[in-house]
């Protein structure tokens, strides 16, 4: 009992009265016998609320949730930049006559280009596709010549230098020609028609322009004359060639 000395000094109620004191543990209990009186039923320690140290303060989870909610939606936020952000980081490109359509579209991966693709009759689809490697340099390209959506000339290249080109001149899925290229300029070019083994007709060039023409009439791997050409484009008269001139 607290204050219980007020009364014996005289002050009783004036002291605000008796005060009962209890445990901790008791104090459910009490607060029940002055509801309930003497006869208040007692609690059992399963009817005890947890202790403390076993549940989540309800600030802390309140905390937790909210900062969970928060990361979800940044999370979300991020996502649908990206969705957003991608292509128009990814790609660029060019409308040179200004007719609504893109001439040229670069393609970049992580700021990188890796593909060019070019309309060169602005029909609205491309017809020219080049590939490029991690230093810049074209690796491949591909050139849609009668504009029927299919490629039908590829150069290949490497360190950003084409070396050759192959064509298909009747478009019809199968290799005609193969150039060979250097420095930018072809040297000379092989007459294979639909992909033959046998070289049909061979033209060496000088500085890009064509200077010997070399056939082989019979169509027997083994080239037969020859003609010389001059940089006015006359031919002279064929010249027979060593038999095993290949």
């Amino acid at each position: 009992m607290a204050d219980e000395q007020s009364f014996t000094l005289g002050y009783g109620q004036a002291m605000g009265g008796l005060r009962l004191q209890v445990d901790d543990a008791d104090f459910e209990r009490a607060l029940r016998v002055l509801e309930q009186g003497p006869d208040a039923a007692v609690v059992t320690p399963k009817d005890l609320p947890p202790e403390p140290g076993g549940q989540i303060p309800v600030g802390l989870f309140v905390a937790v949730a909210a900062l969970a909610a928060v990361i979800v939606f940044a999370a979300t936020q991020a996502r649908e930049r990206w969705k957003t952000v991608t292509p128009s980081a990814s790609t660029y490109t060019i409308d040179n006559d200004h007719d609504g359509l893109a001439n040229t579209t670069y393609f970049y991966e992580k700021e990188r280009l890796v593909r060019v693709e070019s309309d060169r009759n602005h029909d609205g689809r491309p017809d020219e596709w080049s590939f490029y490697d991690a230093e810049g340099g074209m690796t491949h390209m591909e050139r849609d010549q009668n504009f029927d959506g299919k490629a039908d000339v590829w150069y290949v290249g490497e360190k950003g230098e084409v070396l050759t080109e192959k064509g298909d001149t009747d478009f019809n899925g199968l290799v005609d020609y193969v150039s060979k290229i250097e420095h930018g300029l072809v040297t000379r070019v092989d007459y294979t028609p639909n992909e033959s083994r046998i070289v049909t007709r061979r033209e060496i060039l000088k500085d890009g322009v064509v200077t010997e023409e070399w056939v082989d009439e019979n169509r027997d791997g083994v080239f037969d004359f020859k003609i010389l050409v001059d940089p006015f484009d006359e031919r002279s008269k064929p010249i027979p060639l060593d038999p095993g001139k290949k």
